[in-house]
């Protein structure tokens, strides 16, 4: 009988020592849980803090990318109709009336090439609403017909111009006939801080070797450089690759050199981006055949 009683005592011993030590994995398992709880609460803190942190540097609300679009010729409606119907490197005045006028009713602005390139090296931010227009080759049309698209619509924007190309009065315009812009009125918008400013297109680049490729493939290191040297007197600061063909030679002597800042190609059509190797920025082709939902497209 005593013997009995004791194997019970014993018994209530260990169940009793049982649950002790299941109470205490108990309470050892639910404070884990609470400091893991603790833990994921305050990750999950940090990561809205550093979120929050993110989008406030990012600046959400300004600019990102920037289209920067590019026109050749333009021409009145009724030229382009009768001798350009088919060319896709000339616009029609008309058209690209109804395109400025959409983007300035939408609100958006420009922003010249000295503006973009502080943007670019992070020292200016601007609105998500901000593009840039380029016109290349030279054309005089620039001057008579889209200058005043620029004044009426208070935007801006580049002409690249052929240096070897430049004649030293500007002609009346005579559509069809080509002409370029002249020494005289690059120095007469230049004074008047005109809407419409003028960089480089290179000398003598816009042109084929009788292999049929770009010139600039043909030019040695001296002869590329010669070629930015002929263009000194009109202090360019920004370049545009002629049919936006460039090499390694034509890569390493523009970043080599002090007077260009920039460089702008044409063929992989795209925005602008901070991305961007500095002498290699995306541009947008505008041609005579981009219909008006493509255009409005590159900028929904």
């Amino acid at each position: 009988m005593k013997k009995i009683i004791k194997n019970k005592r014993i018994q209530i011993i260990f169940i009793i020592c049982l649950s002790l030590i299941a109470l205490l994995i108990m309470i050892f398992l639910v404070n884990k849980i609470f400091k893991l709880k603790d833990r994921l609460d305050n990750s999950k803190i940090d990561k809205i803090k550093s979120v929050e942190k993110y989008d406030k540097e990012l600046n959400i609300d300004k600019a990102v990318k920037i289209p920067i679009i590019t026109f050749h010729r333009v021409v009145d409606h009724e030229t382009k109709i009768k001798y350009f119907s088919d060319n896709e490197w000339i616009n029609d005045l008309d058209i690209t009336k109804n395109e400025l006028e959409w983007l300035y009713n939408n609100e958006w602005k420009t922003i010249d090439l000295d503006e973009f390139y502080c943007w670019y090296m992070n020292e200016c931010e601007f609105d998500k609403k901000t593009f840039v227009i380029t016109i290349d080759d030279g054309d005089a049309e620039a001057y008579y017909n889209v200058l005043p698209l620029l004044d009426k619509y208070d935007f801006k924007a580049t002409l690249f111009v052929i240096g070897n190309t430049i004649p030293d009065v500007t002609p009346e315009l005579n559509e069809p006939n080509y002409s370029r812009v002249g020494k005289d009125v690059i120095e007469k918008l230049r004074k008047e801080n005109s809407r419409l400013h003028f960089e480089s297109h290179s000398y003598a680049q816009h042109d084929f070797a009788q292999n049929g490729q770009p010139i600039a493939s043909t030019f040695s290191i001296e002869e590329l450089n010669k070629d930015f040297d002929n263009n000194s007197e009109y202090n360019f600061k920004y370049y545009a690759y002629p049919y936006g063909y460039y090499n390694n030679d034509l890569l390493s002597v523009i970043s080599n050199r002090k007077d260009i800042k920039m460089a702008f190609t044409f063929g992989n059509f795209n925005y602008a981006t901070r991305l961007n190797n500095r002498y290699e920025i995306d541009r947008i082709k505008i041609s005579g055949n981009t219909s008006f939902e493509e255009f409005k497209d590159w900028f929904e």
